[in-house]
C-alpha cells in the first residue's frame, strides 16, 4: 500500500503542536515524532498535558478523530491503551524502558495476547529490558514484530571538520540524565576541555512536579560544572554545529532505548563513550557501524577509565565514522523499513481482527 494514510498521537512537553512552523525539539521523542510527521502522510492528534492521565476523555477525543479520518493506520509510541482501537490497524512503537516501572510492566501484561497489534521496539537492548521484567513478574517474554530505529541521518549534516575542543554530553538536566558526569569524570585533572548541552533550571521546572524541584535544585547546586561551557536553550541547529567539533561524546544515561544524540554524533565524526549501568550494555551499541566507534563503560568506572576511552577514540577516523555512520542510517533506508512495518501492520490487523469492539 502507497501513502498510507495515518493517524499520530502526540504529546509536547511545552505544548507546541506538530503543524507549527517552528515547532521546536527538546528531545528524542519529539524529535521522532516530528521526523513521522514530516516523511509520512500523517493527521495529528495532539494531547495536552492536562489530558495525560484521563483515559476516558482522551479515548472518547480519540474514537471521534477516528470516525472523522478513517485512517489506515494508527501509529502511537504511547503504551496507553487510549490509543488501541479494533477498528483500524495499529502500530505500537515503544521508545521507553522499563527502568524498574511497574506501570509499564502492568500494560505490557495486557498486551502480550494480543494477535491485532503490530508491536515495535527501537533496539534489541530495549527488547531484553523488557523481557527481564516480564519474565520476572509473568514467567512470559515480550516479544517485537519488528525493530524500528528511532531515526536517521539528516541530509544537512554538512562535512566532518577538525575538533576544536575535546568532550561533550547533550541531555535534559537531572539525575537520572546526569549531564553533569562528565565534567566529574572528565574534568580538569586531565587537561580537557568540554562543553555541556543541556535546558536551563527555569525549563526542568515547568516540567517537573513540584515536589522534585528541591531534589531538581539540589542536584544542579551540586554539579553545576564551572570550567565547562554550560550551553542552556540553545537552538537544536547551533547545537549540532558545535557538537561536530567535539574529539568525543558521552553518552551519560545508561537507560537510553535508541540514543539520538549518539547517532548526531557519530554521523558528525565523533565517537562515543556510552556509559552503562550493569551488564546489560547501552542501546546505542546497535547504531554504530563498527564497534570500535564507542566505547561501553560503567557508571562507576574511575575517572582513570573513562580518560583512556577518550584517548583511544580521538585517535580514529572522523571521515570514516561519519561516512558509514550515514550509509547505514540514511533517510532512504528509514522509511523503507517504516514502510514495510506500516504495512505489516496493516496485514497483521486484517488477518486476525474479529470485531470493532469499542466502536459497537
Amino acid at each position: 500500500m502507497t501513502d498510507i494514510k495515518i493517524v499520530l498521537p502526540y504529546i509536547h512537553a511545552h505544548g507546541e503542536l506538530l503543524t507549527d512552523e517552528n515547532f521546536k525539539v527538546y528531545g528524542g521523542i519529539e524529535k521522532h515524532i516530528h521526523n513521522v510527521y514530516k516523511h509520512f502522510n500523517c493527521i495529528p492528534f495532539h494531547i495536552s498535558k492536562d489530558e495525560m492521565g484521563k483515559f476516558h476523555k482522551v479515548r472518547e477525543r480519540f474514537n471521534l478523530f477516528l470516525l472523522k479520518h478513517k485512517p489506515d493506520l494508527v501509529y502511537t509510541n504511547f503504551i496507553q491503551k487510549s490509543f488501541l482501537t479494533e477498528r483500524y490497524p495499529v502500530l505500537q512503537h515503544w521508545h521507553m524502558v522499563p527502568a524498574g516501572g511497574f506501570v509499564h510492566i502492568n500494560l505490557v501484561s495486557g498486551y502480550i495476547n494480543d494477535k491485532t497489534i503490530f508491536r515495535a521496539g527501537v533496539t534489541d537492548y530495549q527488547q531484553k529490558r523488557y523481557s527481564v521484567l516480564s519474565q520476572r513478574l509473568y514467567s512470559e517474554d515480550i516479544e517485537y514484530d519488528t525493530i524500528l530505529p528511532s531515526s536517521f541521518c539528516e541530509n544537512d549534516i554538512g562535512d566532518v571538520v577538525e575538533p576544536t575542543y575535546d568532550i561533550t554530553t547533550i541531555g535534559r538536566m537531572n539525575m537520572e540524565k546526569n549531564p553533569f558526569l562528565v565534567t566529574n569524570k572528565l574534568d580538569n585533572k586531565f587537561g580537557l576541555s568540554g562543553r555541556v548541552f543541556t535546558p536551563s533550571p527555569e525549563s526542568e521546572l515547568v516540567i517537573l512536579k513540584d515536589k522534585e524541584h528541591q531534589k531538581f535544585q539540589k542536584y544542579y547546586d551540586n554539579n553545576k560544572p564551572i570550567d565547562f561551557i554550560h550551553r542552556m536553550d540553545v537552538p537544536h541547529s547551533d547545537i549540532m554545529e558545535e557538537l561536530k567539533e567535539a574529539r568525543v561524546l558521552v553518552s551519560t544515561w545508561p537507560d537510553e532505548s535508541f540514543g539520538i544524540t549518539a547517532l548526531e554524533a557519530l554521523s558528525r565524526g565523533v565517537p562515543c563513550i556510552l556509559v552503562t549501568k550493569g551488564e546489560m550494555g547501552h542501546a546505542s551499541e546497535a547504531i554504530t557501524p563498527r564497534p570500535e566507534y564507542v566505547k561501553t563503560i560503567d557508571h562507576k568506572a574511575p575517572p582513570e577509565e573513562f580518560y583512556k576511552a577518550f584517548q583511544e577514540l580521538a585517535k580514529l577516523d572522523r571521515n570514516k565514522i561519519a561516512e558509514e555512520t550515514r550509509n547505514k542510517h540514511s533517510l532512504g533506508v528509514w522509511k523503507q523499513i517504516y514502510n514495510t512495518a506500516f504495512n505489516n501492520a496493516i496485514n497483521k490487523h486484517n488477518s486476525n481482527i474479529v470485531s470493532i469492539g469499542d466502536f459497537l
